[in-house]
């Protein structure tokens, strides 16, 4: 089995990463979402990813295939709605799950900061 390493320094870092080099959000419904991430850890066999991830203002439409996600909020305001659900309002503090299969819309009101754990049956890309 392989050994996590100690994220501790990373996560209690994580508010100042410096997250600028931004590309653009896929599937955009509106505005310009730009996003930027920052991988803390990957296993040996790629399964689980650990990083910091960071979105500017805009929609999008997202899907989580193959895998699925815990979020940790650092700082911004978003709201997700899940396909068929009710809106979730995020800020600094929030903490979610999103399963494999999961389906929605981002709206991103302020840019928004979060520590990721993404896990997956397959390798992540």
């Amino acid at each position: 089995m392989a050994t996590m390493p100690d994220l501790t320094p990373y996560l209690a870092a994580a508010r100042e990463i410096d997250l600028s080099n931004k590309t653009p959000k896929p599937n955009i419904i509106h505005g310009d979402p730009m996003e930027a991430i920052h991988e803390i850890h990957r296993d040996e066999d790629g399964k689980v990813l650990i990083g910091v991830w960071e979105c500017t203002p805009g929609a999008y439409h997202s899907a989580k295939v193959g895998y699925s996600e815990l979020m940790v909020f650092l700082g911004g305001h978003a709201t997700i709605t899940p396909t068929g659900g009710e809106p979730l309002d995020l800020r600094d503090g929030s903490a979610i799950v999103t399963p494999d299969g999961w389906t929605g819309t981002w709206d991103v009101h302020e840019t928004i900061r979060k520590v990721f754990l993404l896990w997956g049956d397959k390798a992540l890309g």
